[in-house]
């Protein structure tokens, strides 16, 4: 049995080692934070990520501790709607989004209170009460949005999957469903290749390379709309938001950015049934 080692125990480092023990891998996890994430930003999980789930028994899991998004509304100072349209069942999420091209993002928690308040105190609707909120918290998720772009996603006897190989970053959306997929895709062609590593590094990678870098693209694509700089730019989105009201339309327009245009081989599982999660 060959030993594999997992630095990161995010969303993709435990989804390897699920596959690899399924494969007959002896898989080892490490992780230096001392306590699982507490905060950060909402996840967007559908697609082939859902289908890796549902095979590993999650679903019932996830939809316990997640919400079905049943509509998104773009609000004024006012908390008028200015534009939205219906998703999936009943529940609400409120997003807040500010550009800062070229800024200097503070590290320290004070700084970066200070800093949302510099953007949104002179906001209405439920800005000022969401202000007065961040001084009884000790914990804050601060943080740019980013891409990461590799020329390899492997080198030697090391492979990258997940974010440390291709960040698509919160635009996209998929970033979780996305670790997933590189997860289940890794252990499954080391499995193949019979731990020729090589081997499977190099098929992992041109399997989803395109398939990761449409996501990318996309994301770049949808920036200008979920933060835009302009009072035009800020009309011509509700605009766009309103029309996705749309029957159909939505889908027409968007529907190829965020449709799963990869198929994953069928592959064996030869431990798969031999163990299950506790």
């Amino acid at each position: 049995m060959k030993s594999i080692l997992i630095s990161g125990a995010g969303v993709a480092g435990p989804t390897l080692a699920y596959w690899l023990k399924a494969a007959g891998f002896q898989p080892t996890l490490v992780e230096r934070a001392p306590a699982l994430r507490s905060g950060g930003y909402a996840i967007d999980f559908w697609g082939l990520g859902y289908d890796i789930a549902e095979r590993m028994g999650l679903i019932g899991q996830i939809n316990t501790a997640g919400y079905h998004v049943r509509q998104l509304r773009i609000v004024d100072d006012a908390g008028g709607q200015r534009a939205g349209f219906t998703l999936h069942d009943n529940r609400t999420l409120f997003l807040f989004v500010f550009s800062a091209p070229g800024a200097c993002l503070p590290a320290i928690l004070d700084q970066q209170k200070a800093m949302l308040r510099d953007v949104y105190g002179r906001d209405g609707w439920e800005c000022p009460h969401i202000l007065d909120e961040l001084d009884r918290i000790g914990e804050l998720y601060f943080d740019r949005v980013s891409q990461v772009k590799m020329q390899n996603w492997s080198r030697g006897r090391v492979a990258l999957i997940g974010d440390a190989a291709f960040c698509v970053s919160l635009l996209a959306g998929q970033g979780s469903a996305l670790a997933m997929i590189s997860a289940y895709v890794l252990a499954a062609e080391l499995a193949a290749a019979h731990g020729q590593y090589e081997l499977a590094f190099g098929r992992y990678e041109r399997l989803l390379r395109g398939y990761i870098a449409a996501r990318q693209r996309a994301a770049q694509r949808f920036a200008g709309a979920f933060a835009p700089k302009t009072r035009f730019g800020l009309s011509f989105r509700d605009l766009v938001v309103k029309a996705f009201a749309i029957p159909g339309l939505a889908r027409l327009a968007i529907g190829a950015d965020i449709a799963d245009s990869v198929q994953l081989p069928e592959y064996s599982w030869p431990s798969l049934n031999q163990w299950a999660i506790a």
